[in-house]
């Protein structure tokens, strides 16, 4: 059985507002519990990181460059909570970069559960504009798609501050532990960790 959303809200048009968002919180609460069933793909970026539970070393996958990580981590959703509660400070950056800022960077998750790395951002009111900076395993999108996305959908942030020191990746820091060693130790050196 599929569901196309976009249809569905299009025949809501003749449906109050205030019902039509109560419509649409519904079907996104619903989908949040669906997906929060399965296993969340968290991309790291340029790293290549492996697939792995949390409480166990993992090697290399190449190919793909994706941990998995369950849906109810409690160290990945406390870190995700946490780059929600200070995108302010990325947005205040965004909103007027200092001198030196580059890298600049953020994560959701794409169609629902990939957590994926955007770059080339831009605020536009209320959505974050860039292009994907990773190979998605998610099919129908490709490297360097441009997407728009919602400021609550915001699962991570990052930039690399004048004095080269990497801030926020705060999803980022919890992969470091389930990584191999060896990978970690490059991933913390090149961001100044």
């Amino acid at each position: 059985m599929s569901f196309d959303y976009r249809s569905f809200i299009k025949r809501c048009k003749g449906i109050p507002r205030m019902h039509r968002r109560l419509i649409q919180s519904t079907i996104m609460a619903l989908a949040i519990s669906f997906f929060s069933a399965i296993n969340v793909q968290v991309a790291l970026g340029a790293t290549k990181a492996p697939i792995a539970d949390t409480n166990e070393k993992a090697k290399l996958d190449e190919r793909k460059g994706i941990a998995q990580v369950a849906s109810n981590d409690e160290k990945m959703n406390l870190a995700i909570a946490k780059a929600k509660a200070e995108l302010p400070v990325f947005l205040s950056m965004l909103d007027n970069p200092p001198v030196g800022v580059s890298e600049i960077g953020f994560k959701y998750p794409l169609a629902g559960r990939e957590h994926i790395w955007v770059t080339n951002v831009r605020r536009q009111g209320n959505l974050l504009v860039g292009s994907l900076s990773n190979h998605p395993a998610e099919p129908g999108f490709a490297l360097g798609d441009n997407v728009r996305v919602a400021m609550e959908q915001v699962s991570d942030w990052a930039y690399r501050d004048p004095s080269g020191r990497m801030q926020g990746h705060f999803t980022t820091r919890v992969l470091l532990d389930i990584i191999d060693t060896e990978q970690a130790e490059s991933i913390r050196s090149h961001f100044n960790w």
